[in-house]
């Protein structure tokens, strides 16, 4: 796996995380929307 290949994984989780960030917001669940969108920062930096 290339370095390519890492970022690529890496950022379909992190944008899995926005996905349910979104989701847990819309259901009025803000701490888990604070939780999740830490957590795809911390897997894209």
């Amino acid at each position: 796996m290339d370095n390519r290949d890492k970022y690529c994984y890496w950022e379909e989780y992190a944008q899995y995380d926005i996905d349910t960030a979104v989701a847990m917001f819309d259901a009025g669940r803000y701490l888990y929307t604070a939780f999740m969108c830490q957590q795809a920062i911390e897997k894209i930096v």
